[in-house]
């Protein structure tokens, strides 16, 4: 899970040494390599990218789940996040965890979309 955690920050990627692109360009490259890696990891259910207000532009999972999963989770970033900056006001969300019994969702959001993995924890191991 840890190693899960640290290879989650997707943003923090660098371009460096590549042609360049234009943004848009940029973020469906930069999600494809994220999610090609992320997927690999052992214990990923699956993985959701929603856009700004809450609609999924990429996923790997059963269909009939992701809307019901991109709007849960796009409410809880936004509830997050505002009490993060009520407590702080220079400060923002970064990661969001959640675990229950049977499931953690690794939650990144960045400014143009959120990026959640759902995954399987080895109960065991953690």
């Amino acid at each position: 899970a840890a190693a899960l955690r640290r290879q989650f920050h997707f943003s923090r990627l660098s371009s460096l040494g590549e042609r360049p692109r234009r943004r848009g360009e940029e973020m469906s490259t930069e999600i494809e390599e994220t999610v090609k890696r992320l997927t690999g990891f052992k214990g990923v259910k699956g993985l959701i990218v929603i856009n700004q207000d809450g609609i999924p532009i990429r996923y790997t999972f059963e269909p009939e789940l992701v809307t019901h999963y991109a709007a849960l989770v796009h409410q809880l970033v936004n509830q997050a996040r505002a009490i993060v900056r009520e407590l702080d006001s220079t400060d923002d969300l970064v990661t969001l965890r959640v675990r229950s019994k049977n499931h953690e969702l690794i939650i990144a959001p960045e400014k143009e979309y959120v990026m959640c993995v759902i995954h399987v924890p080895d109960v065991t191991h953690d």
